[in-house]
């Protein structure tokens, strides 16, 4: 994490107009809560079911000392009705500048729009994270069904005083035989009641018992109202949604839906209570926010989490030991590499606390891609003297390949593109004005030159 040393804190409150019964607790990764008895337990509940649910350790997201819980190194929300855990990234700034910057990299990463502009994040950054994304997903959804819910044909059998679509013979000479006011109909109607419908209209309606101002739960209501001919669905995210061209202009909110849902879960014994768990690996969330800024940014091929070589062969000749770097860039100048570590810097440091172990890992990625850059992305903190950017640049001593180590301000995720640009190993990348003023080029010039040859 950024800063070097967890601390413990005392749990900011923040209670929602006309919401007193529901407590809020703020807090930074890796700091140490102190909480009631009755805290710890809710939370520790809803943080073991989380971890169930997504397979990883309990205590990657809390874990119990003797004056309450710790955060781990999973940013995001813990909730239940009466209360509310929010572990926010330990970068520079308050809580609301923090705030931002997490739905800022949840907005690139996780389908809520890529060229969405601050304004429309920054209008709701004072309500908790999940209020955040529940009001930016809830607007864009009430905008897309005002335009009309997508709709699709489905098979219907009635008997009707009427014939309409088929006539069903079996059915119609066994049941109906001596009924002259009975036809037994086959049909297809055409259904706001389809499977994406059902999504939408659950991740509305669920969201609606965790969201704690008025503003999101009356936003919540009102698409609860457009989708009333909409069936329930038990299991959401189990519907067999379909996107083609039809609904393509409802593919994001797909996502975002799933996204929601995903940290839902509902209890299934009397007397336990419902919770919510919505969680990112900050480790994780920050390499897939710089993942995301080198694409939209790059004219040239830019391969995420690539696993095509390896290390070593066998005696038999077989390849051994994968080697999957966070990005390989096929620049002008040759292979590009790299990687993003979510740790501290010291740039008192001759080394600048760069363990030796990732040093030894771009090493091996250098020799198996035949790089001709490296670079180690950190995140940017008040103890560095110089703004972010280019920390410092080092030489490999066998081979003229520059080893560059950078930092990013993730507290100030719009400039992350110009940081970037800044690092000599991107110096070709585009530069936010024209991302802002062409946000389709980029991918409209990859086409163009691969039409052309150009990109191998």
């Amino acid at each position: 994490m950024p800063t070097a040393n967890s601390s413990t804190v005392k749990a900011t409150t923040d209670m929602a107009p006309g919401d007193a019964s529901r407590r809020s607790i703020v807090c930074r990764e890796g700091d140490e809560i102190k909480l009631s008895e009755a805290e710890v337990e809710c939370f520790e509940k809803v943080a073991t079911n989380a971890a169930d649910r997504q397979e990883f350790s309990a205590e990657r997201i809390v874990c119990r000392t003797a004056n309450g819980l710790r955060a781990g190194d999973m940013v995001g929300v813990l909730a239940t009705r009466e209360r509310m855990l929010e572990i926010l990234p330990k970068i520079e700034g308050d809580n609301v500048s923090v705030r931002h910057a997490l739905v800022h990299m949840i907005a690139e990463t996780r389908g809520f729009h890529p060229g969405v502009g601050d304004a429309a994040l920054m209008g709701v950054q004072h309500q908790n994270l999940l209020d955040c994304l529940v009001r930016f997903h809830g607007r864009q959804m009430l905008a897309a069904v005002r335009r009309g819910i997508p709709r699709r044909y489905a098979p219907r059998r009635d008997d009707l005083p009427t014939l309409r679509g088929r006539l069903d013979v079996p059915r119609q000479f066994t049941r109906f035989a001596y009924r002259a006011d009975r036809i037994a109909c086959d049909y297809d109607e055409l259904t706001v009641d389809t499977p994406l419908g059902r999504v939408l209209k659950a991740s509305a309606r669920r969201m609606m018992r965790f969201v704690r101002s008025h503003e999101s739960q009356r936003l919540m209501a009102e698409l609860a109202g457009h989708f009333e001919n909409i069936a329930d669905s038990v299991a959401p995210l189990r519907e067999r949604v379909q996107i083609d061209r039809t609904n393509a202009a409802f593919r994001d909110l797909y996502r975002r839906a799933c996204l929601l849902l995903e940290g839902d879960f509902q209890s299934t014994t009397g007397g336990s209570q419902d919770g919510y768990a919505l969680l990112f690996p900050i480790g994780n969330l920050f390499e897939e926010f710089v993942g995301c800024i080198l694409k939209r940014a790059s004219p040239y091929p830019v391969r995420l989490q690539r696993g095509k070589h390896r290390a070593l062969k066998s005696e038999n000749g077989q390849q051994i030991f994968q080697l999957q770097p966070d990005a390989v860039i096929e620049s002008p100048n040759g292979i590009v590499i790299l990687d993003t570590k979510w740790k501290s810097l010291d740039p008192v440091k001759l080394e600048r606390n760069v363990k030796s172990s990732d040093v030894y890992q771009m090493l091996a990625y250098a020799n198996a891609y035949s790089a001709k850059h490296l670079v180690l992305i950190y995140p940017w903190h008040g103890n560095h003297k110089q703004p972010a950017g280019l920390e410092c640049s080092w030489k490999t001593n066998h081979a003229e390949c520059p080893f560059d180590v950078a930092t990013i301000d993730v507290a100030r995720p719009s400039k992350a593109a110009e940081t970037l640009r800044g690092i000599p190993a991107f110096g070709w990348l585009r530069s936010q004005q024209h991302l802002t003023n062409h946000p389709d080029k980029a991918q409209n010039e990859v086409r163009e030159l691969t039409k052309l040859g150009s990109v191998p």
